[in-house]
């Protein structure tokens, strides 16, 4: 007896070349996503830490699960470090990402523009906010 994932039975069904269909699987619905927002303005300012977190409630709207800058820097980091927490936050093997939600002004940060960079070289996906969101919703 054997059980797999959606994506395993679509990894099946290619590698066999034919259409490997499961009644059951049909209707389950799909799992949330473990997505990390980021942005410009990745550190302190108060005003942007509102829109990590109006960006983390839509998310979490639609059923992600979401982690924003301020869930793991500490107070007074400077840029550079912020961006090394991000950068191992995101290849951190134990506690992984599905991918990132990138807010509007993102290509403004190096550091950010880093951080995607490093999301693409480990196959994760990359939206902006409203299209994972709009992804969910249908």
């Amino acid at each position: 007896w054997y059980e797999l994932t959606k994506a395993g039975l679509e990894a099946l069904s290619s590698a066999a070349g034919i259409h490997i269909y499961d009644d059951i699987a049909a209707f389950v619905p799909a799992l949330p996503k473990r997505l990390y927002v980021i942005g410009p303005g990745i550190i302190d300012s108060a005003g942007d830490e509102a829109v990590f977190e109006e960006a983390a409630e839509k998310l979490e709207g639609v059923d992600h699960l979401v982690r924003i800058p301020k869930d793991l820097v500490v107070e007074n980091i400077d840029e550079p470090t912020a961006i090394r927490n991000g950068i191992h936050e995101l290849t951190n093997p134990w506690d992984f990402f599905d991918g990132i939600a990138l807010l509007p002004g993102w290509e403004a940060s190096e550091g950010v523009k880093l951080m995607v960079g490093v999301a693409e070289a480990c196959g994760m996906r990359i939206k902006t906010v409203d299209e994972w969101v709009t992804e969910a919703s249908q």
